[in-house]
């Protein structure tokens, strides 16, 4: 059985496959049937699952954020959960730029990521409205 430690070093190697734009390496990581929710105030929230949905997922996201990363990320972990908190930056494909704290709950399952979901401070402000 992984180790809380292993747990955190695969979802730190996710974030990090998608900083480099790596789709594949970070898809690669998912268990079968992996599962993100997103809030549903979100132009891009819903239930996306597997690695097809995940993809579609980032298509969805990168219609409305030209750019987006994690700022200072902190990682947390116990059993099967790593806990993830950072601030997110994007821009907008307009041009503007939203900095927001969040929080990432994984769940991984015999040594993959099984589930994702994140917990946005204000999901309004993100939107900018």
């Amino acid at each position: 059985m992984p180790t809380p430690e292993a747990n955190t070093l695969l979802v730190r190697q996710f974030y990090e496959h998608l900083a480099a734009s790596d789709l594949p390496a970070a898809l690669a990581l998912l268990a079968p049937g992996f599962r993100l929710v997103q809030a549903p105030s979100l132009p891009y929230g819903g239930e996306w699952v597997g690695a097809t949905g995940l993809a579609d997922f980032f298509r969805a996201f990168f219609s409305y954020w030209a750019a987006f990363s994690s700022e200072d990320v902190a990682y947390f972990a116990a059993d099967d959960t790593v806990v993830a908190t950072s601030t997110g930056v994007g821009t907008t494909h307009a041009g503007q730029v939203r900095r927001l704290p969040m929080v990432q709950v994984y769940r991984l399952r015999e040594g993959q990521l099984a589930s994702a979901q994140p917990f946005y401070f204000d999901t309004a402000a993100l939107m900018g409205s």
